[in-house]
């Protein structure tokens, strides 16, 4: 099956430091999707239904979307930033063994048990 993730962020460096962690995974077929505005996140989840969504709650700040409970949602968060119970989360600054092992949790894990998380 083909795997999609979504990484719902507006900074730029946070962007580029992701895209380079799942190069290898792109290659082996799942597909790297990008959303910068909170607007633009239920359009793309109506159309592409990723298996996994990371969250930076800086972009969201309050906002919550009831749509997306369902799906696993994994949290960018500052340390020290409050949480919600429950709540999964990856605190800045993320090194690419903290995600690799994230998804490991959430998705197949043939897609992920080749990738280096040290790609470079």
């Amino acid at each position: 099956m083909h795997k999609k993730i979504l990484i719902v962020t507006s900074d730029r460096q946070e962007k580029e430091k992701i895209e380079t962690i799942f190069e290898e995974m792109m290659e082996k077929g799942g597909e790297l999707l990008f959303v910068d505005k909170k607007e633009d996140i239920m359009p793309l989840l109506d159309k592409e239904h990723p298996q996994l969504v990371f969250l930076d709650g800086d972009l969201m700040g309050s906002d919550t979307f009831p749509e997306i409970a369902e799906m696993h949602i994994v949290w960018i968060r500052k340390k020290g930033d409050a949480r919600m119970e429950g709540e999964d989360t990856l605190f800045k600054p993320f090194t690419a063994h903290d995600v690799v092992a994230k998804c490991r949790q959430v998705m197949d894990l043939s897609l992920w048990e080749k990738v280096n998380p040290f790609p470079m």
